[in-house]
Parts: C-alpha cells; sequence; structure tokens
C-alpha cells in the first residue's frame, strides 16, 4: 500500500529520517535486501547501495548525514548522491519503508 500522502511529506538535509520496523520484516539475499510490510503484505527489494542506506539506519540519520556517508562510500561527487539519495528517501516514504523522525516546518 503506498502511502498517498508522501507527496504531500517535506523534506530536506536536516529531517531527520528512520526505518518502519515495526511494520516491517527484511531478510538478506546475498549482497541485496528483501523487506516485507506486515500490514498490507507488499514486498520491497533493495540493490546494494538501498542495503547499505537502511544498515546506516539502524539508528534514526538526518539526510545530510546519510549524504555524507554515501558520498564517502561510493565516491560519487554531491549533486550526483544528493539527487539520488533524494529520490531514494521519496520513493520509501511512498512504500512505507522510512518515516519522517523531524518534518521540515515551513
Amino acid at each position: 500500500m503506498l502511502n498517498n500522502n508522501a507527496a504531500m511529506i517535506k523534506f530536506d538535509e536536516t529531517t531527520i529520517v528512520e526505518r518502519n520496523d515495526a511494520e516491517l520484516i527484511s531478510t538478506r539475499l546475498g549482497d541485496d535486501i528483501v523487506l516485507m510490510n506486515t500490514k498490507s503484505g507488499d514486498y520491497v527489494g533493495m540493490n546494494t547501495v538501498g542495503t547499505d542506506i537502511w544498515q546506516l539506519l539502524t539508528t534514526p540519520l538526518p539526510i545530510n548525514e546519510i549524504l555524507n556517508r554515501i558520498i564517502n562510500m561510493y565516491e560519487v561527487d554531491e549533486q550526483y548522491g544528493k539527487e539520488k539519495l533524494n529520490a531514494f528517501i521519496e520513493l520509501m516514504l511512498e512504500r512505507n519503508v522510512l518515516i519522517i523522525k523531524k518534518e521540515v516546518t515551513a
């Protein structure tokens, strides 16, 4: 089940995100991870980069901290990393895999 409110959620580099562990179970398949939402039955598969982000989020982190770690792990430039990370976070919010711990106030 998609989170219809995800498109309305604002986030920036200071937003803190966390895993939605209360609704998810996960298993590793090689270097990747597969998650199942226990409420909806939906599955989400993550590649190696997504799996690395998932592992970073064992504790809630601000997006800028995740970005810095990904830049260092994969040696990508900041703009590219930011674009890819923001797209990943947006998709994971839509799929109820991640939740906002501290939302941007405007």
